[in-house]
């Protein structure tokens, strides 16, 4: 078993974020032998404990001078859970439209979506220059109900890209052969993404990508459509899709762009064929705040 699984489900601290979690993590990467300061356990997530963190994220190995101990072997042997609790009190958002009364789990991603918008939201999102175009009246918004639309404007996405189905695959006629599984290139999840992204995006440390083909070959080839497929997870779908987002946001200031080589997604391409711009911001002025 690779190591790195064993933090899988961990949320991304905040710098100088003090907690329980963060000691946990701490324990752990000692255990392992990696550099978490001078302080040790101190519950606080600060420089050494982030550069050990990624170190270890990196390789998933143990140090020389390290060992799988009491803290360790609890988070190996600890039941993992396809489906993480939400990170976030949702109290004070405004629901987001994927939110049935059919389908109440889709309040966790909710929950979850709200988590990645904060987490980018101030070296990324706040660049946006076409955000009124989709919400004309988001300049006068505080904080979290600018992070309410946003919310709503990646809901809205994932209707026209998926139907809000998180086992929807499309297959990529188009394109070539996906080099992770030896397969014609298919979009899959909430936000139709592939496993070859994540080769793409591996150079940027801030995108984080939990897909894993050697996991998920054994299941796809007895049920495609089986939930513990990684990429169909819903919330490693949104954590990616939103990190891509986030991303093209940083470079390129803008939702919707002309040009496919800087856009991901086909439903936010300006005069393109599968363009749904008009339609996703109907749902996002549709909000209400």
């Amino acid at each position: 078993m690779h190591l790195k699984l064993i933090l899988a489900n961990l949320p991304k601290f905040k710098h100088l974020e003090k907690s329980e979690a963060v000691g946990q993590l701490q324990a752990i990467l000692d255990e392992l032998g990696y550099d978490i300061g001078r302080s040790g356990v101190d519950k606080i997530y600060g420089k050494a404990t982030k550069k050990a963190l990624e170190k270890f994220t990196e390789t998933g190995q143990i140090k020389k001078n390290g060992s799988i101990g009491v803290h360790t072997l609890a988070a190996l042997t600890a039941p993992i859970t396809v489906t993480p609790p939400p990170i976030i009190n949702t109290e004070g958002y405004v629901p987001l439209s994927w939110e049935k009364k059919k389908h109440p789990e889709r309040k966790k991603w909710s929950a979850f979506v709200f988590k990645m918008v904060d987490f980018y939201f101030d070296d990324s999102f706040t660049a946006c220059e076409d955000i009124t175009r989709f919400r004309r009246d988001y300049h006068s918004l505080n904080r979290q109900q600018k992070i309410n639309v946003w919310g709503e404007l990646i809901s809205a996405v994932c209707k026209f890209e998926s139907g809000w189905d998180p086992t929807s695959r499309m297959t990529e006629t188009t394109m070539n052969i996906d080099p992770v599984t030896g397969r014609q290139v298919e979009s899959e999840g909430l936000m139709q993404l592939s496993y070859q992204d994540k080769r793409n995006y591996r150079r940027n440390k801030r995108i984080k990508c939990q897909f894993d083909w050697k996991k998920d070959k054994p299941l796809f080839e007895k049920n495609p459509r089986d939930p513990n497929i990684t990429i169909l997870n819903p919330y490693y779908n949104l954590e990616f899709g939103i990190g891509i987002l986030a991303n093209q946001i940083k470079k390129r200031k803008k939702i919707a762009l002309t040009k496919s080589k800087y856009l991901y997604w086909s439903v936010l391409k300006d005069g393109g064929r599968y363009s749904k711009v008009d339609k996703i911001i109907a749902y996002v002025e549709k909000l209400k705040l």
